[in-house]
């Protein structure tokens, strides 16, 4: 069930380099947000849609209503590291980091945060999750690290 112009839209990805799981993070934030009364739509297996189905994605669950929309950055995959316009000018080292935080090149990404503040110009973009770094992301509006979901409340008030 999708949930139309939802007030805090999470996304969230499965690790698949070993065995197949969902952080329970996303899934705990979603919980404490529907409690303090906020609705709430979890977009899981987010690098499994081509870009169309996730503008159409997007269109759906972000809207007028919406306040945040998260991205737990716990088990994304970097994977098209590759086509990052960082790789001429990085050493190794500072190529990882400086994609770590999202399962695309950032330039990417900001095309999707961009569509997202296109529908409604008030969203924030808030990273989380593991690999969660305001230094290397770019295009968010803010990050928590640790555990969010009594953070993520109070950012909401």
């Amino acid at each position: 069930m999708i949930i139309e112009n939802a007030q805090v839209v999470v996304i969230t990805d499965l690790v698949n380099k070993f065995y197949w799981a969902r952080t329970a993070g996303p899934y705990r934030i979603a919980t404490q947000v529907r409690e303090a009364g906020y609705t709430c739509q979890v977009l899981d297996c987010f690098t499994s849609f081509s870009d169309e189905e996730l503008y159409t994605l997007f269109n759906k669950v972000v809207g007028t209503k919406t306040l945040i929309v998260g991205l737990s950055s716990t088990f994304f995959a970097n994977l098209d590291h590759h086509e990052s316009p960082l790789a001429s000018k990085a050493t190794q080292k500072d190529f990882a980091g400086a994609t770590k935080n999202y399962p695309y090149n950032q330039e990417r990404m900001i095309k999707y945060f961009n569509h997202i503040k296109k529908i409604n110009p008030n969203v924030k973009i808030v990273l989380g999750g593991a690999n969660a770094s305001w230094l290397t992301a770019p295009g968010t509006d803010t990050f928590i690290t640790g555990l969010a979901d009594n953070a993520i409340v109070e950012y909401l008030k």
